[in-house]
This record gives C-alpha cells, sequence and structure tokens, in this order.
C-alpha cells in the first residue's frame, strides 16, 4: 500500500468515521483486527474473494472450523461481505477504511 493509499484510507476514516464510526463500533473494529488470523484474511480477501477452502490452504496451522470462526466474526462487523454459489460461500473484504488503515500500517512495519 502506497503512501497515498494510506493518507487516503486516513482520511476517509476521519472525515466520514466521526459520523459513521460510534465510539463502540470503532473500538470492536479494531479489537477484530488484533488476531493476526483475521488480519492474514483481511488482507487475503481485500485482493480477491475466496471461499473457506481456499482460506484454509493460504492459511497454514488453522483447520477449516476455525477459519469459519472467524469469518463469522468479520461478516457480522462488516468487514467481510458474503455470497453463495453451488456448495460454497464466497467472502471478500468491503474496503473497510478501519481495515485498510490496519492493512497499510501492517505494511509499512514489514518495509
Amino acid at each position: 500500500m502506497t503512501k497515498t493509499t494510506l493518507k487516503t484510507s486516513l482520511e476517509r476514516l476521519f472525515s466520514e468515521g466521526v459520523t459513521r464510526y460510534p465510539l463502540m463500533d470503532l473500538a470492536r473494529r479494531m479489537h477484530l483486527l488484533g488476531s493476526d488470523t483475521r488480519l492474514k484474511m483481511l488482507a487475503l480477501l481485500e485482493e480477491k474473494e475466496m471461499h473457506v477452502g481456499e482460506l484454509t490452504e493460504a492459511i497454514p496451522g488453522v483447520g477449516t472450523s476455525g477459519i469459519s470462526q472467524h469469518l463469522a466474526k468479520l461478516h457480522m462487523a462488516g468487514l467481510v461481505e458474503k455470497r453463495r454459489s453451488a456448495q460454497n460461500i464466497y467472502y471478500k473484504g468491503t474496503g473497510d477504511a478501519v481495515v485498510l488503515v490496519a492493512l497499510a500500517l501492517l505494511q509499512k512495519s514489514v518495509e
């Protein structure tokens, strides 16, 4: 994520966020980002739509049940969207400003 993208995400968070994200909602979203597994999932889902099996393969050490539980929490918080196609449920990131800022900070920390 570039410096411009981080700046844009921060601007969006603070311009829309003051009224869109009440303090408790913001705290809940940030708490969900405290899990490295959920951060990995969100990073993947902001890039492309995936189903549970794909996420399980992409994140070693976490089983299908664990991935499903994390996805349920993320979906309830509005951080991912889902759609059904035949037997699979596909998930994707919602482009939430809090998530984008967290991912930008994560990327900055590894540079």
